[in-house]
């Protein structure tokens, strides 16, 4: 079939079957999404707990403060065994295809959050996750109806060379394409979100892999549902949108947030290592939170979680995680990123920073001679180095006596930046295994 890039002509009653589906879509995005309801039972927050302890501690005895910390710590870990298990539970239940309701899902939701006495902020992301996932599911189940190509075509805008097939999960379509150019269309189309031509690299990146979890397609009620690859990619791929559903509840900070917190309430001081804080800061965060450049606000450390999360659900070792996170072109995130970095932070300090020269006020400049070195410094020594503190996290737990599905259950539902803190403070299970 000849490549046209562009929309071929559907036939009349090819039309009215995706013209069927869309109505169907839209009468779904426009119902009344319900809200959650109150939370009828008494939550613990840990940190105001901690707050109330401090202001307390002064007057309690020693052995009464001990017996206090000692009680916060055990229902802290508690709760976080807790979520990590009603993560993982939902998880699985996505991962294994399970036929289950909308409604049994917010049942186990609200289960576990009075057992274990989430705060309302736990207990919403956790109904989100199930709003979101039973949205994807419908979606699945309305889409997966269409002919292969078609859908295609739809989420890339040209019909495919060769033949397609589809395999439906409960919240993913998986496209793998009989033509390799096809999938390269594919892939590209998603990394360019077919506004702009194709560059060189963007192709070169997109031969480099053999599947892809797309956050992009032409069709906005897909986005996080559509993956590609051959068939033994399904798995590490449809891992990739489920963990888009197990986002953590992360501490997110926007440029603003981090120069004031470098700078202070005086502004800036006119002198290098000032700046050089600065420019530390802001490319740390940028590494850790911001990375719009992937079409969303998910940095680099979230992409290697998420990478991580994935390989390790197959099985795979710390060691050979951290080794094709390192090696492999595809997650060379710094090379892939390398122009967008320091135009991301000449922009953030071309907003909000101004400094004094020659008693005039001007806006912030710092050439590439500058940021470059830094870029290296954040971007590739510092990030292989918390490359081996996270994969070491997990090796950690391992030694500790926690399965593969226990490990996994916790850090679903933690940043990856607290994973090593966390690893450190959950028990050591072989000392209960050999208690009597």
């Amino acid at each position: 079939m000849e490549d046209s890039g562009k929309f071929s002509e559907n036939t009349e009653e090819e039309t009215s079957g995706i013209v069927e589906i869309h109505e169907r879509v839209k009468h779904r995005n426009n119902e009344k999404k319900e809200e959650f309801p109150p939370v009828h039972y008494q939550p613990f927050n840990a940190l105001e707990e901690l707050r109330a302890f401090r202001k307390e501690r002064r007057n309690l005895s020693p052995q009464e403060a001990r017996v206090r910390f000692d009680l916060l710590k055990q229902r802290t870990l508690e709760q976080e065994q807790g979520i990590a298990n009603t993560t993982s539970l939902l998880h699985d239940i996505c991962y294994a295809n399970a036929t289950v309701t909308p409604d049994l899902l917010r049942d186990i939701v609200e289960e576990a959050a009075e057992s274990f006495q989430f705060t309302e902020k736990q207990r919403s992301e956790f109904l989100r996750v199930v709003d979101e996932a039973s949205e994807r599911h419908a979606k699945v189940e309305i889409y997966k109806e269409l002919p292969p190509e078609e859908l295609y075509e739809l989420c890339f805008k040209k019909r495919p060379r060769g033949a397609v097939q589809v395999l439906p999960g409960l919240v993913t379509l998986h496209i793998i394409c009989s033509e390799r150019e096809d999938y390269l269309d594919a892939a590209v189309y998603s990394q360019t979100k077919g506004t702009t031509a194709p560059t060189e690299e963007d192709l070169a990146h997109a031969r480099r892999t053999g599947g892809m979890a797309l956050r992009e397609v032409a069709l906005p009620e897909l986005r996080r549902i559509i993956t590609i690859g051959d068939t033994d990619s399904v798995l590490h791929e449809e891992q990739h949108q489920l963990n888009s559903l197990f986002v953590p509840l992360e501490e997110t900070t926007t440029e603003l947030e981090v120069l004031r917190k470098v700078l202070g309430v005086n502004g800036l001081e006119n002198s290098p290592a000032t700046k050089e804080k600065l420019l530390h800061q802001l490319l740390r965060s940028q590494r850790m939170r911001w990375g719009s450049y992937f079409g969303e606000d998910v940095g680099v450390d979230a992409r290697a979680r998420d990478e991580i999360l994935a390989f390790y659900s197959n099985s795979a070792l710390p060691d050979a995680i951290k080794k094709e996170l390192t090696e492999h072109p595809v997650y060379d995130y710094k090379k892939i990123l390398e122009k967008l970095i320091p135009q991301r932070m000449q922009h953030a300090l071309l907003l909000f920073v101004s400094e004094k020269i020659d008693g005039k006020s001007r806006r912030m400049e710092v050439s590439d001679d500058i940021v470059n070195p830094l870029v290296q410094e954040i971007f590739e020594q510092e990030y292989k180095q918390k490359l081996q503190e996270w994969t070491g996290a997990i090796t950690q737990l391992e030694e500790k006596g926690y399965t593969q599905g226990e490990v996994l259950s916790h850090f679903l539902a933690t940043p990856v930046n607290t994973w090593k803190r966390l690893a450190e403070r959950l028990p050591d299970k072989r000392l209960f295994d050999k208690m009597p």
